[in-house]
């Protein structure tokens, strides 16, 4: 028997329709699920589980800090899993390449990480992992997002002249401390009566009455002699 007769033929779309395969959020799984089914050797459910453990355990190592930065087709497969809707023509380049470093079925499955593949591995346990991942990615995205519209906007208002709705407040008002009452200086000399007010009118000091008094002694002292 040749090769070409063994080789299974593309599945018809009815046939397609029937088969529950996914593959990620992509936006035709059907393109992808004809290319599956024509590779003889690769199993749905082993190969596509195999897959969810490799990408997520790239996603965990591209959010490391203390990592290296991934380069080539690893970078691109992260960036891929950041697209909402990843196009079928990027994601079946992504899944060839890596069906081909497992050399085609030669190699085992990446078993462990979001799903375990075993003999109970079904589709609802894939879909499940899927979902898992995606809602991971999005968690991630949703905080870098934050955190760069946070930066945006110190960077906006410190760029911006401060106005009465903006600026910083003013400090609390703190009443000044009453001044040390002084006790004013004792006049060295006082006005025996107030001004304008006539001498006539101060008990003693009568207009006269001291030339009066002077005059009555110069009078004494001149009849002793």
């Amino acid at each position: 028997m040749s090769s070409a007769s063994s080789r299974p033929s593309a599945p018809r779309a009815s046939e397609m329709a029937s088969m529950p395969y996914e593959w990620l959020w992509c936006d035709n799984n059907d393109k992808i699920t004809e290319w599956a089914l024509a590779q003889p050797k690769l199993p749905y459910e082993q190969f596509y589980g195999s897959y969810l453990n490799y990408v997520n355990r790239l996603w965990e190592i591209s959010r490391q800090k203390n990592h290296p930065a991934l380069e080539g087709s690893k970078k691109s497969e992260v960036e891929l899993l950041k697209k909402e809707r990843m196009p079928a023509d990027e994601l079946l380049e992504s899944l060839k390449e890596y069906w081909r470093s497992l050399g085609e079925g030669k190699s085992r499955w990446k078993a462990n990480g979001i799903v375990v593949i075993n003999s109970q591995l079904s589709h609802q346990a894939l879909v499940a992992a899927k979902n898992k991942l995606q809602a991971k990615i999005v968690k991630e995205l949703r905080k870098v997002e934050n955190r760069l519209r946070a930066a945006r906007l110190t960077a906006a208002r410190s760029s911006v002249p401060a106005t009465m709705a903006n600026q910083q407040p003013l400090p609390a008002f703190v009443a000044p401390t009453a001044p040390v009452a002084v006790a004013p200086l004792a006049s060295a000399f006082v006005l025996p009566f107030r001004l304008g007010v006539p001498l006539s009118t101060v008990p003693g000091l009568e207009l006269g009455q001291e030339d009066e008094k002077m005059g009555d002694e110069d009078e004494g002292d001149d009849e002793m002699l």
